[in-house]
């Protein structure tokens, strides 16, 4: 017979999970009010995207299908507008030789 978990243990379990989705749901909040800090407006964020600011009111997190116009317009990289589609932030590769050519 299968021993069941305490209830004080059940309740720790489903607390972290809570605490996780949470935050995890809080940290897609962020992104996208960094998105319409950036811009100045959601209604900018509207225009930019082609639809109502009303709408970007309520995006949990950026659709997928303006990403790339967003990161386009603000420099955001995509992998921070959407970490689960693109992966996690990776540092960029610098360039070699600009600043040899801008000395000669």
């Amino acid at each position: 017979m299968k021993k069941s978990l305490p209830i004080e243990k059940n309740c720790q379990t489903w607390l972290a999970k809570a605490r996780k989705s949470w935050f995890q749901w809080r940290m897609r909040a962020q992104i996208v009010q960094i998105v319409i800090d950036t811009y100045g407006t959601a209604r900018a964020v509207g225009e930019a995207c082609g639809i109502t600011g009303q709408a970007v009111s309520q995006w949990d997190k950026v659709p997928i299908e303006h990403v790339f116009t967003i990161e386009r317009d603000t420099g955001i990289p995509r992998e921070v507008l959407r970490p689960d589609v693109y992966g996690a932030p990776r540092p960029r590769p610098r360039r070699r030789g600009v600043m040899a050519s801008a000395a000669a």
